[in-house]
């Protein structure tokens, strides 16, 4: 497998083992996402070049590493352990549901943050999962119509809070239980 200048630099950058690098070459995205999940590979060469930039470095999903480095960060948090937990304001009468990799210092940062525009989280319910951000999206699949998002500022700018919900902290919790434990 020969990698660019541009994937090596990149790769290095990202702290990523070349070991890690799957050679996708004559391979559909289907077949090399899968033989890349099997193998725990992070990224794929060898695949076609992406639109925006050209590049030809991509996830097991797909997406272009380099046009969009956080797909790496969301695919590796679909497979780590951490905690699965509910936050509660009583002031907004909302839950938040995530995972952490310490549910404890989550609540403190959501609040520091205001998460959702909201500065009264308190930590509800927690549970040690593996397959974190799978966990996290079976969850949040199962109050999808719950699902209320909230505009807040992080860093300057506007961002829309996707993991709040209006729901019970009972029937979150319940959610959680019928379906991980």
């Amino acid at each position: 497998m020969q990698l660019t200048k541009i994937q090596s630099n990149f790769i290095y950058r990202h702290g990523i083992d070349v070991a890690k690098v799957f050679d996708a070459t004559g391979l559909s995205k289907t077949e090399y996402g899968e033989l890349m999940k099997e193998g725990g590979y992070v990224l794929a060469v060898g695949v076609t070049r992406c639109r925006k930039g050209n590049h030809s470095l991509r996830t097991r999903a797909g997406h272009c590493a380099i046009c969009n480095p956080a797909s790496i960060a969301f695919q590796s948090r679909q497979e780590i352990s951490g905690d699965l937990y509910v936050l509660y304001s009583s002031s907004k009468r909302l839950v938040k549901v995530g995972v952490a990799g310490d549910a404890e210092e989550r609540v403190v940062s959501a609040n520091k943050q205001s998460y959702g525009n909201v500065d009264d989280w308190k930590l509800k319910f927690t549970v040690k999962v593996n397959n974190a951000g799978q966990a996290e999206k079976i969850i949040h699949d199962a109050l999808a119509k719950f699902k209320k998002p909230r505009q807040f500022i992080k860093d300057g700018q506007y961002v829309l809070a996707q993991e709040i919900f209006s729901c019970s902290i009972k029937h979150a919790i319940a959610a959680i239980k019928i379906r991980l434990e």
